[in-house]
């Protein structure tokens, strides 16, 4: 057997232990697209010196069955020898792109050591003699190097605690897929003649640098408040019900709850999908109870004015797993007016900011 078919089969053997030692739980792994990267080398004089390739794309999925009695979507990451990149709920089971400087690849031997690419074919050339060593120097030679890099990943669900419980009563499982070596390409470049491109070092995972901060999913959380309803309160004109507008904006798919939190108040959770770049509204109504403002016999005509009260509101969304990701504040004061002789029942109770 090959070093390629060698690799092939431990990649096979590692998931299919995975699959065994999650067999009461959802089979997670991550899974290499297309063709293998390749890291190219050059150099002058008869010996390597450079690598001429700056960075390395991997395409890769992050694979996961959904558990049982999970709440909402799942989401999770993909790392190449530790930089990652998120895979929200909807981005499952699609290729993602992780990009890294070139590093040193695993040297076999023992887990912490290193060999940089410049070496292996510096190595490999050092093998070579009389007209094999010729042929090297000016043809060139491509290097499969298996177990280079690994890659891992994983996968996390919510679940309830128990039947009926909101968002604040579950708690998150996450699911490891295990970790496996992928192999690279090194192509040592025929070098008879000067390099002729500008090179990098190799670098070791220690000195990435750190990844690129992603925007946020949500671009736009906003709530406005207003009067729905005016009522007679006593012998006062008062706003008995508010209406709660609650806009959302998001830049890609996203999956979760919004919820509108007011004075010993929650609304009703709204499920919240989007499949691309999209906004929406969200409504809730809040009813108003001027009896706890300690006012006596107002529905009874007492004179006295009722106070004025201050609320405050917040419009939260929840991801998929049940975790506050952002909340929009607002606080409103509530004022009630004495009709004016003529109005009836008209007098304009309302808000002030």
């Amino acid at each position: 057997m090959n070093l390629q078919n060698a690799a092939v089969a431990t990649a096979i053997l590692a998931a299919l232990s995975s699959t065994a030692a999650q067999a009461n739980g959802p089979v997670v792994y991550v899974k290499h697209v297309g063709a293998k990267p390749t890291i190219v080398v050059d150099g002058v004089g008869g010996k390597y010196d450079r690598v001429i390739t700056d960075k390395i794309d991997f395409y890769l999925k992050l694979i996961g069955d959904r558990p049982k009695g999970a709440v909402g979507d799942g989401f999770g990451s993909i790392k190449v020898e530790g930089r990652s990149v998120s895979v929200e709920s909807a981005e499952l089971h699609k290729t993602h792109l992780v990009r890294t400087p070139v590093m040193d690849l695993r040297a076999w031997r023992a887990v912490n050591e290193r060999v940089s690419p410049i070496k292996l074919c510096n190595d490999e050339l050092s093998y070579q003699k009389g007209a094999a060593r010729k042929k090297f120097l000016k043809e060139g030679r491509t290097i499969w190097r298996h177990s280079a890099y690994e890659i891992s990943g994983s996968a996390r669900w919510s679940f309830r605690k128990r039947d009926g419980a909101v968002n604040v009563n579950t708690y998150r499982k996450t699911y490891d897929a295990k970790p496996w070596l992928l192999g690279v390409n090194v192509k040592c470049k025929p070098i008879g003649g000067k390099a002729t491109q500008t090179t990098t070092t190799a670098l070791d995972p220690s000195q990435l640098p750190p990844a690129k901060k992603r925007k946020p999913t949500i671009s736009n959380l906003a709530l406005q408040i207003n009067p729905m309803n005016i009522q007679r309160v006593g012998k006062w004109m008062c706003p008995t019900q508010l209406r709660l507008s609650g806009r959302i904006d998001v830049i890609r798919p996203f999956s979760g709850d919004s919820i509108f939190v007011g004075p010993r108040w929650l609304s009703r959770k709204t499920k919240v999908k989007f499949q691309s770049a999209k906004g929406r509204y969200i409504t809730a109504t809040y009813t108003i109870n001027w009896q706890r403002t300690g006012q006596q016999s107002l529905s009874a005509g007492g004179s006295s004015k009722p106070l004025r009260q201050t609320l405050d509101f917040k419009f939260n969304i929840a991801g998929a797993d049940g975790k506050l990701i952002r909340s929009a504040p607002k606080r409103v004061k509530i004022v009630c007016k004495k009709p004016k002789p003529g109005q009836g029942n008209n007098a304009p109770g309302g808000l002030t900011r």
